[in-house]
């Protein structure tokens, strides 16, 4: 950040530590949401993508010149923000609601640790099966089993006992869900 860069930060009231800000409104909205789920974003970027639908709803809003009483905003922006509202007036907690980077996710997830691997592992082969039509069943969990730093047979484990789950639409495995959601 140059020294032209972090005045004009402070002279819009935003901190100069060189972190992120979420509520940067002169951030590039437009290119952020055409990046999205592309190679191009990163695991870190893709987790701020609520924040960044409020941030961009917020500038949008303030920026707008009212016409007849109304101002205009993307309406996929309006129909999420009105999704999650509608959660929380049918009584979803806030926090789960507004998908925040820095919100502890795991204190509402069905799943813990494992069974977000078995998941993360099951789909990632089924994705690669159906992209690569040629690719074998076995090389697709070695390939995942090395992304995912667990042997062969771990990821074969989970990902039979996740195929299983979801072929047959039976509940998920007690050893993937946590304490919580285990009958």
């Amino acid at each position: 950040m140059t020294s032209d860069d972090r005045d004009f930060r402070i002279s819009k009231g935003l901190p100069d530590d060189e972190l992120i800000q979420l509520s940067d409104l002169e951030f590039d909205f437009e290119d952020y949401f055409r990046r999205y789920h592309t190679p191009e974003m990163t695991e870190d970027e893709g987790e701020e993508f609520s924040a960044r639908i409020y941030g961009m709803f917020c500038r949008d809003v303030y920026a707008a010149e009212e016409v007849n009483g109304m101002i205009t905003i993307p309406s996929w922006a309006a129909t999420y923000i009105a999704d999650k509202l509608m959660q929380a007036l049918g009584g979803v907690e806030w926090e789960e609601i507004m998908g925040l980077p820095w919100d502890d996710t795991t204190k509402y997830s069905y799943f813990n640790a494992i069974g977000s691997r078995a998941i993360a592992i099951w789909s990632a082969i089924e994705m690669q099966k159906n992209s690569e039509k040629k690719i074998s069943t076995t090389t697709a969990i070695a390939e995942q089993a090395g992304k995912h730093n667990v042997s062969y047979e771990c990821a074969r484990g989970d990902y039979y006992e996740m195929r299983k789950a979801q072929a047959k639409q039976i509940p998920m495995p007690q050893r993937f869900l946590t304490k919580r959601y285990q009958s």
